[in-house]
């Protein structure tokens, strides 16, 4: 009899033991999706703002190789998808 309590006692450590270790391992899991999902959406959120300044560039250039002496620049300009924005101004210094 006193076998079968110390045997209850030990399968009681042993559950809890193992609940807790699942405990640790779901919650580093859930930490290593939020990690992972905070880097994914800083990277596109870099790579929109490389695009927002590209086309930036890409319509300066435009407008300077039809006038040259365009320096008006432009203004709060919207990227269609991604609604990021853009600006070109010139330094008349």
């Amino acid at each position: 009899m006193f076998l079968d309590r110390s045997r209850a006692g030990f399968a009681l450590i042993l559950t809890l033991l193992i609940l807790a270790a699942l405990f640790f391992f779901a919650f580093a899991l859930v930490r290593l999706q939020v990690a992972e999902k905070t880097l994914a959406q800083t990277r596109q959120h870099s790579l929109i703002a490389e695009q927002a300044a590209k086309a930036g560039m890409e319509e300066a250039l435009l407008q300077l190789s039809q006038d040259a002496s365009w320096n008006t620049g432009l203004m709060e300009v919207r990227l269609p998808r991604s609604g990021a924005t853009w600006t070109v101004t010139f330094n008349k210094s």
